[in-house]
């Protein structure tokens, strides 16, 4: 045989066999257990010696790239799934990304940091060029102030406390303790929800995370549970603390007038701040008495206040009266649609954007972390809309609004059953209502949502644009809930 034929046979023989040992080389690889990561159990865990947060919920890796400032915050802030920002999954859950499927893991790290390169080689997922998602519920025995959160990551990574963006740390960097340390925050008596995503270039990838108290010493005396979310709204919320979400549109922001009169509360009658008010003290997340106006946007009163009002008046002293508010001017019924909100906003005009890009850019997923939040409090009664005259002739709005009050039970967990929905009417065709015809249509809500009623607004007095309720339009109104709650309350 001739000596080159020869020389070229062995060359393909041992190219071949390279070939093949690839193959089996990225099977294996793809079968390599996480070996510092193991499940995590439903008991619950404390920190390390030295305060690490070793137990996490783990999202398998989506494509990215960049790590610079603007480029991780253009990747974090992209929407991949629904509710990325707010979401505490279960192990097991999923979520799909550009048409993949992604699961979250609950692992424990048996090391001070959490090795990503290891988790997505186990499950056979790309280590370079990627970002993932965690998410952690760090359980405080009481109120922690002046705390600091301290990381460290490889690459860059940006974390949040309870909802709010508290530190990014940015470029192509291996991790070190305490690279990153946020400004003096406060933690919860109960659960805060720890989340964060870290984004790699290629190599190695990790991160690790702990708490640092007012000496900037580790904080140890928490405990990590993935389902202590679930276990605190079991059973710490005070069973007479009667929570109501209210959403909707202009009318249920408000806007009457605020008399001397208006300023006098109960103080069982209590709003959850929905965002941070410096000029009254307030923070987000944070019960206080109701004093108008209830929401950081809002300069009047609405039908929320005297609802909350009547509320306790006609209740027995040991219940508590609880609101969580969040409303967004002339928007229809499907930005609370948690699917089709983005396709909504997309051609909404653009102050109607900002109002939302106020909440994150999703109204609803504002709501639900709200609501989630005042669960560790008490136990949601009730769900109070006003919202229509955006949707005046849409003969579909009852079954839109079907679709957003099963997305609230199921996100909250929540019993349609024993959670009534109570929908207003908007100004009346005997104030002369520019969207009166909406009422016919919003009258056979409970038609199709059969847990609703709805709330007359005959003889409530309007403004002259013949959309908005006066002052004593919203007081009246108020009431009118507040007595058909009342009722359902007492039959149930």
């Amino acid at each position: 045989m001739n000596r080159h034929l020869i020389t070229l046979i062995a060359f393909v023989a041992v190219l071949t066999g390279w070939q093949l040992s690839l193959v089996h080389v990225a099977h294996v690889a793809s079968q390599i257990p996480a070996s510092t990561l193991k499940p995590a159990d439903s008991s619950n865990k404390a920190p390390d010696a030295d305060g690490f947060i070793q137990r996490w919920f783990i999202l398998e890796p989506i494509s990215t790239n960049g790590l610079t400032d603007t480029a991780v915050q253009t990747a974090v802030k992209k929407e991949y799934f629904p509710d990325q920002l707010s979401v505490v999954p279960r192990d097991g859950d999923k979520v799909t990304v550009d048409g993949a499927e992604l699961t979250w893991h609950g692992l424990d790290s048996t090391n001070y940091n959490v090795n990503l390169f290891h988790f997505a080689r186990a499950y056979g997922k790309k280590t370079s060029d990627v970002l993932f998602w965690v998410v952690s519920v760090i359980n405080c025995p009481r109120e922690m102030r002046d705390v600091r959160l301290a990381i460290g990551s490889n690459a860059a990574s940006v974390w949040w406390v309870n909802g709010k963006e508290v530190i990014g740390i940015y470029g192509d960097r291996q991790t070190v303790i305490d690279d990153g340390v946020s400004k003096r925050l406060t933690l919860n008596k109960g659960p805060n929800i720890v989340r964060a995503a870290i984004i790699n270039g290629g190599g190695a990838t990790d991160f690790c995370v702990r708490f640092l108290d007012s000496e900037d010493k580790p904080i140890r005396a928490v405990t990590i549970s993935l389902n202590a979310l679930r276990q605190s709204q079991a059973s710490d919320p005070d069973p007479n603390f009667y929570i109501f979400l209210c959403f909707g549109q202009s009318n249920m922001e408000g806007g009457g007038k605020i008399e001397d009169d208006d300023l006098i509360v109960d103080p069982r009658f209590q709003v959850l701040a929905d965002f941070d008010v410096p000029s009254r003290g307030w923070k987000k997340g944070v019960w206080y008495p109701a004093v108008p106006p209830l929401t950081r946007r809002t300069r009047g009163i609405s039908l929320i206040d005297y609802f909350g009002r009547t509320m306790v008046a006609n209740l027995p002293p040991q219940i508590r009266v609880g609101v969580v508010k969040v409303g967004v001017s002339g928007t229809k019924i499907e930005l609370w649609d948690k699917q089709a909100y983005r396709e909504y906003l997309a051609t909404a005009d653009p102050w109607k954007v900002n109002i939302a890009s106020e909440y994150g850019g999703n109204p609803y997923a504002y709501l639900v972390e709200l609501a989630k939040i005042a669960q560790r409090d008490g136990v949601i009664k009730g769900v109070l809309l006003h919202q229509g005259e955006s949707n005046a002739d849409d003969k579909d709005w009852p079954k839109k609004v079907k679709l957003v009050y099963d997305n609230l039970m199921n996100d909250l967990n929540l019993k349609p059953g024993s959670v009534p929905l109570l929908a207003g009417e908007v100004v009346n065709a005997d104030q002369g209502g520019e969207k009166a015809s909406a009422n016919e249509i919003i009258r056979t809500l409970p038609e199709t949502l059969h847990n609703s009623y709805v709330i007359s607004s005959a003889g409530l007095p309007c403004n002259s644009d013949r959309l908005h309720f006066t002052a004593e339009g919203y007081r009246q109104f108020g009431k009118r809930y507040a007595e058909k709650m009342k009722s359902l309350l007492g039959s149930s």
